[in-house]
């Protein structure tokens, strides 16, 4: 409730994301609502892995085509995110 709230109110942000580690991330916007799996790796230590995520999203919505948020691109680019948190 509180998510489609956010992302309606007239100054709100457009785009919504929550990551829950192993769990992995939760993309929404008004229209969509993605959940994307976390990529399964043999963890040694997490640090910086929120960071890269971060990280491969920023580089994700910057480099994005004409689609704008359509699910197929928050799919590529969550995907993406979640690699790069798995790497890291």
């Amino acid at each position: 409730m509180a998510r489609a709230r956010f992302l309606q109110c007239p100054h709100g942000a457009e785009l919504a994301v929550i990551t829950s580690g192993s769990s992995g991330s939760l993309l929404s916007t008004a229209a969509t609502q993605l959940s994307i799996p976390a990529v399964a790796t043999q963890v040694a230590d997490t640090i910086g892995a929120g960071d890269s995520y971060m990280s491969a999203l920023i580089h994700g919505l910057l480099n994005r085509t004409g689609e704008g948020l359509a699910p197929s691109v928050l799919e590529t680019i969550g995907r993406s995110a979640s690699m790069a948190a798995a790497i890291t």
